[in-house]
């Protein structure tokens, strides 16, 4: 299911970027207006259509959290939830590097349009191509594996641009596939394991928080997006850059270990904390699913 969701969300990531690309530039002020207005009657339909069509599972219905409060401090009370959630946190920070920093890194410091075209492209195939294959090998070898080989592909593909030549065209089409591959397998196993970690709660608390959780972890979603937008400005003004110039190779430099260096780091410590820290194993879960059925068999 979080397979699809993903599929659906790069298409869509995609399908924005195109039509920016086709229908904006040189086309004047109007065709902003020619380029939102159907975006966003699209967006109201398919919402529209999602709250209209989704109903909740029946058996959950008036579980949830009565006090919004306290479902937010029951997630923090969760020791799951919080290093699932500090892992998420900082992954998502590696992975806004790219929307955030890569136009800059490919304009500036690799050779211009037909790089950012191949870094794009090779990344975005990757990441929804081997969607289904991510959901195959979580149930061989489970998802905390397959979360930290993402992790540890999304490092090692954003470690490589510190090395990449200008104008190394089949350099930079490998090191985007790394990173479509380490990003779509995250955004498979992440929400996954959070569905474990949400039964979890149910067995503490006899109560279903699927939007409290959800509501969570698309914060901190939003704030690494923000953060990162913020932390760029400021980190392009004191590493000299200026725009619509020819950069100093200090400036250059700095735009490689901003884009390669950061997010190494930041992967490369989400590894070692939820490979350390985060001890909800499958057959803990399972346990608990039985107890939960058990529940459900009396209940009923």
């Amino acid at each position: 299911m979080f397979g699809i969701r993903q599929i659906g969300w790069q298409l869509g990531t995609v399908s924005a970027v195109t039509a920016v690309a086709i229908f904006a530039p040189g086309s004047g002020g109007g065709s902003t207006i020619w380029l939102s207005f159907p975006a966003a009657v699209a967006t109201f339909v398919m919402i529209a259509v999602c709250t209209w069509k989704i109903r909740e599972r029946r058996e959950y219905v008036g579980r949830g959290a009565a006090r919004p409060v306290q479902a937010y401090a029951d997630i923090w009370r969760n020791p799951h939830a919080r290093v699932l959630y500090t892992v998420h946190l900082i992954d998502t920070l590696g992975v806004a590097s790219i929307a955030v920093l890569a136009r800059y890194v490919t304009e500036y410091v690799f050779g211009g349009q037909k790089m950012f075209g191949s870094l794009f492209g090779f990344y975005f195939v990757s990441a929804v191509a081997l969607i289904p294959l991510w959901a195959v090998l979580a149930r061989r070898f489970g998802t905390k594996p397959m979360w930290m080989f993402a992790m540890a592909m999304s490092g090692i593909g954003f470690g490589g641009f510190l090395f990449l030549r200008e104008g190394d065209m089949l350099g930079m089409s490998i090191l985007a596939t790394i990173l479509g591959i380490g990003t779509g397998c995250s955004q498979v196993m992440s929400p996954s394991i959070q569905a474990d970690v949400i039964d979890y709660d149910e067995y503490l608390t006899g109560e279903r928080k699927e939007g409290a959780y959800f509501a969570v972890a698309t914060f901190l979603m939003k704030s690494a997006f923000g953060f990162m937008v913020v932390f760029a400005g400021f980190a392009l003004d004191w590493v000299g850059y200026v725009p619509n110039v020819e950069q100093t190779e200090d400036t250059k430099q700095a735009l490689r270990l901003l884009f390669g260096g950061f997010p190494l780091a930041a992967y490369t410590l989400s590894f070692v904390i939820f490979w350390r820290y985060f001890h909800f194993t499958p057959s803990e879960h399972q346990r608990i699913r039985r107890e939960l059925d058990k529940r459900h068999e009396i209940a009923d």
